[in-house]
């Protein structure tokens, strides 16, 4: 059940059609398939992960601290905004999803 705010997330990093797609199938992303969706924008080899990672920390660092500040403020605000929304949704269905699974006492085995 995608309710943990994936509901949220996989549509908006893949598309609504295809994040539906991707969360309902249980469809499993390859780095290629990933990097072709638009879900990564890089593959690197394990061993470049990480100076391919403090290589871009050091150019944001380089920005100025309010670039920076307002820069992250104004790309996470849709993201925010939209959680804000559908969040509970998704952890309410969630719970009765969870709640249709659960055992009952008629169902539960006693030792």
């Amino acid at each position: 059940m995608p309710g943990d705010g994936a509901h949220v997330v996989w549509p908006l990093v893949l598309g609504p059609n295809r994040g539906r797609y991707f969360l309902l199938s249980g469809q499993l992303l390859d780095a290629r398939t990933a990097l072709e969706y638009g879900a990564v924008n890089e593959v690197l080899a394990q061993a470049d992960v990480l100076p391919r990672a403090r290589e871009l920390a050091r150019g944001i660092a380089e920005k100025p601290h309010l670039v920076r500040r307002y820069a992250r403020l104004t790309l996470v605000e849709r993201i925010r905004r939209v959680m804000q929304e559908s969040l509970p949704y998704g952890l309410v269905a969630e719970a009765f999803a969870f709640t249709d699974q659960a055992p009952t006492e008629g169902t539960m085995k006693r030792d």
